[in-house]
């Protein structure tokens, strides 16, 4: 909070820019979307100020990142190395661990391990913690939770103390996301420090770009960059498609959680759900259904039949 990554939370996932929010997001995002490789950039620009630029890489549970940012004291780099894997039901551990470089000798060599915690209680609400600077006697705590009440609206708030002051100094922000359409969303918030921001993300298939920015503060500092995701998100300019789904043994009755080496199997319910919303998605045309075996009983078989039924009688094609 307070460099590029404006509006993030520690109790969200924001891809590969979690390297920088909180690592225990990169262990929630690999069990739910699988390893894949993410990338961000954002380019931070004002009037009165050099412009300054992170970057980041993550896949799987682990996380790269670095930041070229340029303080009233002097100019310096920051490289970042991260880690978050799941360490109990919907609980999520990260670490990280970073270092500086600058030609400024106050600003150079400066390390930092810190540690990340989220809870995911539900699709609808998750709650995190952070401790930066454990290896500095000056240490600072943020917590945040952010809340889901429908699909299209997102609301979180962060709050944040320094151990040396703890509860005395408090900074805060507060971020409203809204989606008016797939694929477009709108975000407005508060900073105890940088005041008002605003901004815009699009969603283009598996990348995003956004701009954000705070237009009341005196540095009126501005960010624009772009994101890739592991899986597709809803775009307006996305065509129509096919949903492909694999059936197999590692398909259970109910989940299994997944470990640090393997991901949890997926539920029959889980299945029927997603089956379910394929066919009341317009984008959605035909429905790949790869049969390797099916492992569960008669009445697991007809509860199948039955909604690749329903997606057929709808007008879609269904291939087995």
């Amino acid at each position: 909070n307070g460099s590029l990554e404006l509006g993030t939370s520690v109790s969200h996932s924001h891809q590969a820019r979690s390297v920088f929010s909180n690592p225990a997001a990169l262990g929630f995002q690999t069990e739910l979307n699988g390893s894949s490789l993410l990338s961000s950039f954002s380019y931070g620009f004002s009037k009165d100020r050099r412009s300054e630029f992170s970057a980041g890489l993550a896949y799987g549970y682990f996380g790269f990142g670095i930041e070229n940012l340029h303080p009233l004291a002097g100019e310096f780099s920051r490289y970042s190395f991260a880690l978050g894997i799941p360490l109990f039901s919907s609980v999520y551990l990260g670490t990280r661990y970073s270092f500086t470089g600058s030609d400024t000798p106050a600003l150079h060599g400066v390390n930092s391990f810190d540690m990340g915690l989220q809870y995911r209680a539900s699709r609808y609400v998750s709650v995190g913690f952070q401790w930066n600077h454990l290896n500095t006697r000056s240490t600072s705590l943020i917590g945040g939770i952010t809340v889901r009440p429908i699909d299209k609206l997102e609301l979180s708030f962060d709050v944040d103390s320094p151990s040396d002051d703890f509860g005395n100094t408090v900074g805060y922000q507060g971020r409203v996301g809204f989606t008016p359409t797939d694929g477009v969303t709108v975000f407005g918030g508060y900073h105890k420090d940088y005041e008002f921001q605003a901004g815009l993300r699009i969603d283009l298939g598996r990348a995003s770009v956004l701009a954000e920015g705070q237009p009341s503060h005196t540095e009126r500092t501005y960010v624009v960059g772009f994101q890739t995701t592991a899986l597709p998100m809803r775009s307006t300019l996305q065509p129509k498609t096919a949903l492909n789904v694999k059936l197999d043994g590692e398909i259970t009755e109910t989940p299994s959680e997944g470990t640090l080496f393997r991901s949890k199997n997926r539920s029959f319910l889980d299945l029927l759900r997603g089956l379910d919303a394929a066919r009341t998605n317009p984008k959605v045309e035909v429905v790949l259904v790869r049969m390797q075996g099916f492992p569960l009983g008669f009445a697991s078989a007809e509860e199948l039949h039955n909604v690749l039924w329903a997606i057929r009688s709808s007008g879609k094609q269904v291939i087995v």
